[in-house]
Protein backbone atom coordinates (compact mmCIF):
# COMPACT_ATOMS: atom_id res chain seq x y z
CA UNK A 1 0.00 0.00 0.00
CA UNK A 2 1.17 3.43 -0.44
CA UNK A 3 0.23 4.56 2.79
CA UNK A 4 -1.53 3.02 6.07
CA UNK A 5 -2.86 4.84 8.78
CA UNK A 6 -3.84 2.85 12.60
CA UNK A 7 -7.05 2.16 13.67
CA UNK A 8 -8.68 4.85 15.63
CA UNK A 9 -10.78 2.70 18.01
CA UNK A 10 -11.97 5.10 20.52
CA UNK A 11 -14.17 6.70 17.02
CA UNK A 12 -14.31 3.38 15.57
CA UNK A 13 -12.10 4.04 12.72
CA UNK A 14 -10.58 1.47 11.36
CA UNK A 15 -6.94 1.14 10.19
CA UNK A 16 -6.60 2.38 6.46
CA UNK A 17 -4.89 0.51 3.59
CA UNK A 18 -4.52 3.53 0.99
CA UNK A 19 -3.93 2.78 -2.45
CA UNK A 20 -3.47 6.06 -4.75
CA UNK A 21 -3.99 4.76 -8.67
CA UNK A 22 -7.19 4.69 -9.46
CA UNK A 23 -5.82 3.01 -12.91
CA UNK A 24 -4.69 -0.10 -11.43
CA UNK A 25 -3.83 -1.44 -7.94
CA UNK A 26 -0.65 -0.06 -7.72
CA UNK A 27 2.27 -2.81 -6.02
CA UNK A 28 6.03 -4.08 -5.71
CA UNK A 29 4.62 -6.92 -3.99
CA UNK A 30 6.45 -9.25 -6.50
CA UNK A 31 3.16 -11.82 -5.82
CA UNK A 32 0.76 -9.91 -7.61
CA UNK A 33 2.88 -7.68 -10.02
CA UNK A 34 1.49 -8.74 -13.47
CA UNK A 35 -1.85 -9.84 -11.60
CA UNK A 36 -3.74 -6.26 -11.56
CA UNK A 37 -6.29 -4.87 -14.19
CA UNK A 38 -5.66 -1.54 -16.10
CA UNK A 39 -8.47 0.93 -15.64
CA UNK A 40 -9.93 3.23 -17.51
CA UNK A 41 -9.65 6.55 -15.87
CA UNK A 42 -12.97 7.65 -14.31
CA UNK A 43 -13.17 10.51 -16.88
CA UNK A 44 -13.09 7.71 -19.66
CA UNK A 45 -15.73 6.07 -17.99
CA UNK A 46 -18.15 8.98 -17.21
CA UNK A 47 -17.68 9.99 -21.34
CA UNK A 48 -19.47 6.58 -22.06
CA UNK A 49 -22.93 8.14 -20.40
CA UNK A 50 -23.87 4.96 -18.85
CA UNK A 51 -24.78 4.43 -15.05
CA UNK A 52 -24.49 0.28 -15.89
CA UNK A 53 -21.23 0.36 -17.53
CA UNK A 54 -20.47 3.26 -14.63
CA UNK A 55 -21.92 1.32 -11.87
CA UNK A 56 -20.23 -1.61 -13.21
CA UNK A 57 -16.49 -0.26 -13.84
CA UNK A 58 -16.78 0.71 -9.70
CA UNK A 59 -17.88 -2.21 -8.36
CA UNK A 60 -15.37 -4.14 -10.48
CA UNK A 61 -12.32 -1.83 -9.28
CA UNK A 62 -13.58 -1.49 -5.64
CA UNK A 63 -13.70 -5.42 -5.53
CA UNK A 64 -10.02 -5.56 -6.83
CA UNK A 65 -8.85 -3.51 -4.76
CA UNK A 66 -10.83 -4.81 -1.42
CA UNK A 67 -9.50 -8.45 -2.81
CA UNK A 68 -6.11 -6.76 -2.23
CA UNK A 69 -6.30 -5.11 1.13
CA UNK A 70 -6.86 -1.34 0.35
CA UNK A 71 -9.92 -0.08 1.75
CA UNK A 72 -8.74 4.07 0.70
CA UNK A 73 -8.88 4.81 -3.06
CA UNK A 74 -6.76 8.02 -3.38
CA UNK A 75 -7.99 11.07 -5.64
CA UNK A 76 -8.91 10.28 -9.32
CA UNK A 77 -6.62 9.83 -12.07
CA UNK A 78 -7.57 12.02 -15.15
CA UNK A 79 -6.93 11.40 -18.74
CA UNK A 80 -7.01 14.65 -20.85
CA UNK A 81 -5.35 15.09 -24.05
Amino acid sequence: HIGNAAEYERFGIPPLNMDDNGQGFRTFDSRIVGKVTSWPCGLAIAATWSEVDTKRWAVALGEEFKVKGANVLLGPGVNVH
